[in-house]
């Protein structure tokens, strides 16, 4: 179940996690579930040659705090780089010698500012980022509970006694899921996210061994808050 603001939202989620081949895993069914995603750098288009840019942007800014993005350059040793931007919003600056952008919004500017581009170039060659968007949220303070099951046996029916914690994934897009949480404690059978800024936020589980071996990411859960 996830509870919005101490209030219940009628999502019901069963939660089992299992070990397979070592690896832990979670697996959740709810009303609200989307497919199973992770967090993941935006890919890059490159022209032929050694150049390409590579890095993945917070989607998410909260009012007052900063945004910082500097991509990841691969180019031939000595190479003279160049980067050019697009469609940035006036609160974000931007270095012309690194790729960086940076800004720190104010309350005037909540919203959500698409198709940010990002391109290097050698003079020869060039590589671009696909393009993105960054949403300023007002500040956060909205909170969900979530609520799943202790595991207690294996994928192979075998005790399970290495369980030693979870993972949560948190994000406002069910394909960018950037901030995690970790939760070392297997006894855990939930655990309040705080600091959520209005807007649809979306929840996935992962479970980790002694090891420290993740399994597969669950499904993913919605919630408005």
């Amino acid at each position: 179940m996830i509870r919005v603001g101490g209030k219940a939202i009628g999502i019901r989620v069963a939660l089992a996690v299992w070990l397979s081949a070592g690896l832990a895993g979670c697996q959740i069914d709810g009303s609200t579930s989307t497919g199973s995603t992770h967090p993941a750098s935006v890919g890059a288009s490159t022209s032929a040659g050694i150049l390409s840019i590579t890095g993945t942007p917070a989607n998410t800014v909260l009012v007052g705090n900063t945004f910082r993005f500097q991509p990841q350059i691969h180019a031939a040793a000595g190479a003279s780089l160049r980067y050019t931007a697009a469609n940035l919003p006036t609160w974000m600056s931007f270095n012309y010698d690194t790729g960086t952008l940076q800004g720190k919004p104010s309350a005037t500017e909540v919203g959500t500012y698409p198709n940010i581009t990002l391109t290097v170039s050698d003079g020869v060659r060039a590589a671009a980022l696909p393009a993105f968007a960054v949403q300023v949220a007002e500040l956060a303070t909205g909170s969900a509970t979530l609520s799943w099951s202790i595991p207690t046996r294996n994928a192979d029916g075998s005790p399970l006694n290495d369980l030693v914690g979870y993972h949560i994934y948190v994000g406002t897009d069910p394909n960018a899921l950037t901030r995690v949480i970790t939760i070392p404690k297997p006894s855990l059978t939930d655990y309040v996210v705080t600091e959520l800024a209005p807007g649809t936020w979306y929840f996935a589980i992962r479970s980790f061994n002694a090891a420290n071996t993740e399994s597969d990411l669950s499904p993913t859960l919605s919630a408005q808050i």
